[in-house]
């Protein structure tokens, strides 16, 4: 099986330019200060925004679609239910009412980190 380098490499750019983009939003820092703080040019800043925007979109329309290793896919809940499944790589973890907000919080730490 042959591992297609440039797919990985542009995955593992995402994962990173994600972290960044959660990074930015938590700071308060306007994109200049904050990239000037991290040592990016603006134009990098943007031109990851919007790839990761498109990868975002395309996974919310392919309902079909795996989600990509930096990507949550969120299912809709039947109409009955209130639970939400949250599917990374084949892992699955469904959310009811009854799920421990400290443990929720324990996973989403977690899953920021993969």
């Amino acid at each position: 099986m042959k591992i297609d380098t440039r797919k990985v490499k542009t995955e593992y750019r995402m994962g990173q330019w994600t972290q960044l983009l959660r990074e930015k939003a938590g700071t308060g820092e306007s994109i200049s200060v904050f990239c000037n703080r991290i040592g990016v040019n603006k134009n990098t800043y943007f031109y990851w925004q919007k790839k990761l925007r498109e990868a975002a979109a395309v996974v919310l329309e392919s309902s079909e679609s795996s989600p990509q290793s930096w990507a949550l896919a969120v299912q809709t809940p039947q109409p009955k239910s209130s639970e939400i499944t949250i599917e990374i790589n084949g892992c699955r973890i469904t959310i009811t009412p009854e799920t421990n907000a400290e443990f929720l919080a324990k996973i989403c730490r977690t899953l920021k980190n993969i």
